[in-house]
């Protein structure tokens, strides 16, 4: 499989650089192929990570993930995105197989396998992330990549982004099944100071204040069949950043309905981050927790964290070692918290 593959994408880029009247190499932006009706970037993603896991009394190596991205645009109203993940042994996998008609900023509609855009931890780039990986919240009850259709678009500059959309509810390269109805999703973001963008950190410190207010709500009915349950879910995030300080949170709901029966489940996180040294040194912390049933008692999951980055040849997140430390717990395996510790080191090409 990654044989095929392989050739398949030395073929795209062997047409498209063949026909390109201009390339472009840059640090962390890999190669940019141009030419009269059409472009293509090339790029990737690898990080090596130690974890040091105390429940367990566990220490490993790992390569989480090594990607590789190409995307480009075919006269100008049609953009394409292919990414695959390499970390898993003996395959690759796909994350984003995607085509969209780029209309205007207003009005953009998205086919194919791609992140949903619900919450906005799991919408920002696992590789623009302050910490190792995302919050335990974010890991529990936020939605990521899907196969289905999106219309988005923004509105004043970036000021108002509103995305919606139709999906399998299956996840990644699920494929939909007999009786199951699709997930609808829909999701307003507001940036009153201008657009927030989707990169935690604050590592450039900026010169004004940004702030942002989101909220999304993903709805999936019942089965036909009723053996999959009405699954409902709400997330609302603000967040803040200037001069170095960057603060965001999130605060998940679901609500699972089969044959009368509720079962409500809720999470929530919130960090910061603070540029000591900008465009070099960062000082981070942390909280999250998840409740996957909140009519039960002493079941709360949680993990208090801190955190240090270091950033290299002013690349920001395409350079950089993360280190952060944190004490989990996980209620229903007793009262008692463990520590857990990560080293990353990631590079952007």
């Amino acid at each position: 499989m990654r044989k095929g593959l392989f050739m398949t994408i030395l073929s795209v880029i062997f047409c498209v650089s063949a026909a390109a009247q201009k390339v472009d190499v840059k640090p962390s932006k890999g190669i940019a192929f141009k030419g009269e009706n059409s472009a293509l970037q090339i790029g990737g993603r690898i990080q090596a990570r130690h974890t040091y896991d105390g429940e367990k009394e566990l220490s490993s190596f790992s390569t989480p993930r090594v990607r590789l991205a190409l995307k480009g645009t075919i006269y100008k109203n049609f953009k394409w995105e292919f990414q695959s993940d390499f970390a898993k042994k003996g395959a690759a996998t796909l994350k984003d197989g995607l085509v969209e008609f780029a209309h205007s900023s207003a009005f953009n509609v998205r086919f194919g396998q791609y992140k949903i855009r619900f919450d906005r931890q799991q919408l920002e780039s696992s590789g623009r992330q302050t910490f190792v990986d995302r919050a335990l919240a974010a890991g529990r009850l936020g939605l990521g990549r899907d196969v289905g259709v999106l219309v988005h678009g923004s509105f004043a500059e970036k000021k108002i982004q509103y995305s919606t959309g139709l999906f399998n509810g299956a996840g990644e390269g699920g494929a939909n099944i007999a009786n199951r109805n699709h997930m609808i999703v829909g999701r307003l973001s507001f940036n009153p100071m201008g657009d927030f963008g989707l990169s935690q950190s604050d590592i450039k410190p900026s010169k004004k204040h940004l702030i942002f207010l989101d909220a999304a709500i993903a709805h999936q009915p019942e089965d036909d069949d009723k053996t999959e349950p009405a699954d409902t879910r709400m997330v609302g995030g603000a967040g803040y950043r200037n001069g170095g300080i960057y603060l965001a949170g999130e605060y998940y709901m679901r609500t699972q309905e089969a044959q009368g029966v509720k079962t409500e489940s809720s999470a929530l996180y919130a960090q910061a981050g603070l540029m000591v040294v900008p465009e070099k040194l960062e000082f981070a912390a942390r909280y999250s927790t998840f409740d996957p049933n909140t009519d039960v008692d002493d079941n709360i999951q949680s993990e208090i964290m801190g955190g240090i980055n270091f950033f290299f040849n002013k690349l920001g997140h395409s350079m950089k070692l993360t280190v952060d430390a944190a004490m989990v717990k996980d209620q229903p395996k007793g009262d008692d918290s463990y520590f857990r510790s990560r080293v990353q080191f990631q590079l952007v090409f």
